[in-house]
């Protein structure tokens, strides 16, 4: 018995030390927290003009809880807590340049700055400064220099807003990895080139409005275009030729197929399809030959789509998810007008080429066009 209770009053007092060591941290984390988002704020403070002084009640003497959700602009998560969900922060007149200790307000969702005289770049490292950001606003200031191709990575974003500044360059095409978008406007920059396609599609031109020269989209087409567009202007010159060569060589065409490549199903074709007692025998052998070349051309097509099928199989959309790690970024290996090509890993070692297209008016009529040019493809090759 004496061993018993010799072994039970340490075991006791290790579980009671250890819940003390979880409450402290607990308490320590939570701490930390509070000081990080105060941090944040105070930092805003010191590093922006404020001439109308806006952020006056921005006072750091009071340590109570939830303090600094009684500031102008900030809005918490709980009143009671000094945790920052929102700052709206327009139309203060403030000035400077974008707040990088914004960064220290980790649970931060909103962010407005527009209408103020804030000047500089868009910092390059925005997606570390709002990691969860989900709208940020910084229309109309002086913000200048391009648009950081790394606010892609910002994949919580649904809205995006830097219209009325003075940002050049060209849009970055990443952009349209943006899959939560829902407002996106650049209008009034001096942005040039093609703009981003956007999987939800429902970007509008005014979106884009009033800058150098912007094309592409919901714009106007692109004076360069990409081998998708150079494929439809070929197709518009080439299609037209070929309907008045095959006009004139049909039926030589068609006797010759039936020669080099005969086919079974067609050997006999039902004189109902040609008999006409005003044609000629002529006529007739030209129309027969015309039907020929068609099932000949048919035959060989079918042909080669039941080739493909042997060397493929169809894929699920969870497969092709698993493949490219739910199309992340690092498997981006190329960006295109209709969409984003992706490097995808099977579990049998199988390397392929998967392009995910953006939803758009001429999807039906160039998704073959796709696929041919993704049949070309081989990764490592």
């Amino acid at each position: 018995m004496l061993k018993m209770i010799t072994i039970g009053i340490p075991s006791s007092f290790m579980y009671l030390k250890m819940f003390i060591i979880i409450l402290v941290t607990i308490a320590t984390t939570k701490i930390n927290a509070v000081d990080s988002d105060i941090r944040c704020l105070r930092s805003i403070k010191e590093s922006l003009q404020d001439p109308l002084q806006r952020l006056s009640n921005w006072s750091f003497d009071n340590t109570t809880e939830g303090f600094i959700c009684r500031f102008a602009g900030v809005e918490c998560w709980s009143p009671d807590e000094n945790k920052v969900l929102s700052l709206n922060l327009s139309e203060m007149g403030l000035g400077g340049s974008f707040p990088i200790g914004l960064r220290n307000c980790g649970s931060m969702l909103g962010l407005d700055l527009s209408r103020n005289h804030l000047s500089g770049p868009i910092p390059s490292n925005l997606p570390d400064v709002l990691r969860f950001v989900t709208s940020l606003d910084l229309s109309n200031n002086n913000l200048s220099g391009p648009i950081p191709t790394s606010i892609a990575n910002c994949s919580f974003i649904s809205v995006l807003n830097l219209a009325n500044n003075n940002l050049t360059g060209q849009i970055p095409p990443q952009l349209s990895l943006l899959g939560r978008i829902k407002k996106f406007s650049v209008a009034n920059n001096k942005l040039s080139g093609r703009v981003p396609l956007f999987h939800n599609g429902n970007i509008s031109a005014k979106s884009y409005a009033n800058n150098l020269g912007l094309c592409g989209g919901p714009l106007n087409a692109c004076e360069r275009e990409d081998h998708d567009d150079l494929f439809l202007a070929g197709f518009a010159v080439g299609f037209p030729l070929y309907t008045i060569l095959t006009m004139l060589f049909i039926p030589s065409i068609g006797k010759m197929l039936l020669y080099l490549h005969p086919i079974k199903k067609i050997e006999g074709i039902p004189e109902t399809l040609v008999k006409d007692e005003s044609s000629s025998d002529s006529d007739k052998e030209n129309v027969k030959s015309s039907l020929s070349f068609s099932l000949s051309c048919n035959y060989m097509f079918n042909t080669r789509v039941i080739a493909m099928e042997k060397v493929t199989r169809r894929l699920s959309l969870r497969e092709v998810e698993r493949a490219t790690n739910d199309f992340d970024g690092k498997n981006v290996i190329g960006y295109g007008n209709m969409g984003v090509m992706y490097k995808a890993m099977f579990l049998n070692n199988l390397q392929l080429v998967v392009k995910r297209l953006h939803k758009f008016e001429r999807l039906e009529k160039e998704f073959l066009t796709e696929i041919k040019i993704l049949g070309r493809l081989r990764p490592g090759a």
